[in-house]
């Protein structure tokens, strides 16, 4: 069965504005906790292909398994008007990464995580390892990773919530006026793309 997320994502090319990692990394409201992740740089292999942004097939190094992403819907939230995206996701056995279709990147990422199974917005704790005691069926992650291509590095800040057909959308525009990105000046500043569109768009 797929697995349904509602995501939207920013990209910086080298530096990631410093209000930008003050608002996610501070323990003050409207977040609860520190960050969970930053402690364990991945390598991911992606398939990158022209004019492939409406499907991701990733591959995590060491791993069997491929995790294929396809784009099902597009449209709009909150009083920002914002671009978001509903994707399913498989992983697959026997789907591939022609090597000579591949970029490697690597990856460091910090993680918050929400729950909404209840009423309103709560934050679970997250720690080194990106795991918790909690595991919601309907919430969102909002990650902050470094992304290095080669030799040239990328900051990415995105939400991405799950959980069921009927909420999924609901669950990211929660979180969203819930946490309030929009009031970080260094947002604007950001690309607004998926991680297939942002890979496509590099030309690598």
């Amino acid at each position: 069965m797929a697995q349904l997320s509602c995501e939207i994502r920013w990209f910086w090319n080298n530096l990631l504005p410093d209000d930008v990692s003050r608002w996610f990394h501070s323990g003050t409201p409207p977040f609860s906790v520190p960050p969970g992740g930053g402690h364990n740089e991945r390598r991911d292999i992606y398939l990158v292909a022209e004019n492939q942004r409406h499907l991701g097939v990733k591959r995590r190094a060491g791993a069997l398994d491929v995790e294929v992403k396809g784009l099902v819907a597009e449209s709009r939230i909150g009083g920002n008007n914002m671009p978001i995206q509903i994707w399913a996701k498989w992983k697959s056995s026997t789907v591939g990464v022609p090597s000579c279709l591949a970029v490697t990147t690597t990856k460091l990422r910090w993680l918050r995580k929400y729950s909404l199974d209840g009423v309103g917005a709560q934050e679970i704790a997250v720690d080194a390892d990106e795991s918790s005691t909690e595991r919601p069926s309907e919430g969102c992650n909002i990650e902050l990773t470094r992304v290095g291509i080669d030799s040239e590095i990328f900051w990415t800040l995105g939400f991405e919530s799950f959980g069921s057909l009927e909420r999924v959308t609901r669950n990211l525009s929660s979180t969203l006026e819930f946490t309030n990105p929009h009031s970080v000046d260094g947002l604007r500043s950001g690309t607004l793309q998926s991680y297939p569109a942002f890979l496509e768009s590099l030309k690598v």
